[in-house]
């Protein structure tokens, strides 16, 4: 049934998605066998932690949470007898992902039109950061998918988990409390509920009991004194909050190697108001991935790391993936577009395809130079569009292997299969809309 007990039009006319469905089976099975899961950086670590405690019972003094982390545990139990712990717990963010996506169709399938769900899933999987985010055992797929379920459940009646869930997210990365701090702000605002108020009480709670457990003080985050190397950039080597915050949140926002507008570029359809191709039940969640967004970035906009270290892409926002790719879904379902904003909807709708396919295809191949003398040039990668992920594959291309084209394949056909129909679309309306007009212009001048 709709947001008020009316079924949405979708179903009323019996859609079945049977080509996003076989898309999305074919994308998980490729995620789950093909690309390479490995254990990196702060996955590793995460890894190493979780086996100590598991293996020997040892308290881990990780300066990441462990929150996440303690649910992959399963997995680990079941690599000592299939396979090895490394090879199920490097799944471990392709699982939460693709339960998260069960759980959004759980709570909306039948609050939206469900052919638009499959492709908003369809973008997640394929056209955006996370594919990449899915290879390894980093924190921010389990925080993404926690948020973004959680607020999806707050708002369609299943707060209990909605709660339960955006909580876990959080206290996974603290870095996020700002950002459940709007939520909470906005729904009490539009509300009037306090009780929720007390979630990020709760959440900080929940941070400085982890802390003073395995830290042995609850203001003893282990990032103390953390800093990155010296290099020719003013402000490096500086622990803390020390960047300036309007040099970071341009970072952040416009850099060509960082810069979320980059990466998840569906944001700049963005929109605060109704719109008629929002499922009207999306249209408040929308608004509060939003926010939790901004909090993000306000908060990492101060830090000496807002970067994310050596990794492909605006490691800590990969959250903006969700509003960016229901923002795309939504401008794909718009009937009434005009030719400029369908030919803009395409291109970004292209773009966003390259995203995923770079993360997975391509990664970091071929820029070394950034990590040498210690780190000294890494912001060439960060600032400059011949040394980032997304623009140095066409200048120093990798020769593809039989594992790139295994992703290739469903990415490209979910491509067309999303850029088709709408393209088809704008041909004859361009000619209506400019082509006719020039030509009795034209006649009318002869």
């Amino acid at each position: 049934m709709g947001e008020k007990g009316r079924a949405v039009p979708e179903m009323e006319r019996g859609v079945h998605p049977w080509g996003e469905i076989l898309l999305l089976s074919m994308g998980f099975l490729v995620l789950f066998f093909s690309i390479p899961h490995e254990m990196k950086g702060d996955g590793l670590a995460r890894f190493q932690a979780l086996s100590a405690l598991l293996g020997g019972g040892k308290i881990p003094d990780l300066k990441y949470s462990m929150v996440g982390t303690l649910l992959a545990a399963p997995l680990w139990f079941l690599g000592k007898t299939v396979e090895t712990p490394e090879w199920w717990v490097s799944r471990f963010n392709l699982l939460v992902f693709f339960s998260g996506m069960g759980l959004a169709w759980w709570i909306l399938k039948d609050r939206a039109p469900r052919k638009f769900l499959l492709r908003f899933f369809l973008l997640l999987t394929f056209a955006s950061m996370f594919p990449r985010h899915l290879e390894g055992f980093h924190g921010e797929v389990f925080t993404a998918v926690c948020a973004g379920v959680g607020i999806l459940g707050i708002t369609q009646g299943k707060e209990r988990l909605g709660w339960a869930l955006l909580a876990l997210g959080t206290a996974n990365t603290p870095a996020a409390l700002p950002g459940l701090g709007l939520v909470v702000l906005f729904l009490f605002w539009e509300r009037r509920r306090r009780p929720c108020l007390l979630v990020p009480l709760l959440v900080l709670s929940l941070v400085l009991a982890e802390n003073w457990i395995r830290k042995g003080h609850p203001f003893h985050t282990g990032y103390e004194g953390d800093k990155g190397f010296k290099t020719l950039l003013p402000f490096s080597g500086l622990p803390g909050f020390s960047f300036p915050f309007f040099l970071g949140l341009l970072s952040i926002l416009l850099s060509f190697g960082k810069g979320i507008l980059w990466f998840a570029p569906g944001l700049l359809l963005s929109s605060w108001k109704k719109d008629t191709s929002f499922p009207s039940s999306l249209l408040t969640p929308y608004r509060l991935f939003l926010l939790f967004l901004a909090g993000l970035v306000l908060v990492y906009s101060k830090w000496w790391c807002w970067y994310g270290g050596w990794f492909w892409g605006p490691r800590f926002f990969l959250f903006a993936s969700i509003p960016a790719s229901l923002a795309l879904a939504a401008a794909l379902s718009k009937e009434n577009a005009s030719s400029l904003f369908r030919a803009w909807t395409l291109l970004l709708l292209a773009w966003s395809f390259w995203v995923g396919v770079s993360g997975v295809v391509f990664d970091q191949y071929g820029l070394g130079l950034c990590r040498a003398n210690g780190y000294f040039l890494e912001s060439w990668c960060w600032y400059l569009p011949q040394f980032n992920v997304l623009f140095h594959p066409f200048i120093d291309p990798k020769p593809l292997v039989d594992q790139d084209l295994f992703f290739l394949t469903p990415s490209v056909a979910a491509f067309l299969y999303l850029f088709l129909p709408s393209a088809a679309r704008l041909l004859p309306q361009v000619g209506r809309e400019w082509l006719a007009p020039l030509w009795r212009k034209t006649l009318n001048r002869a």
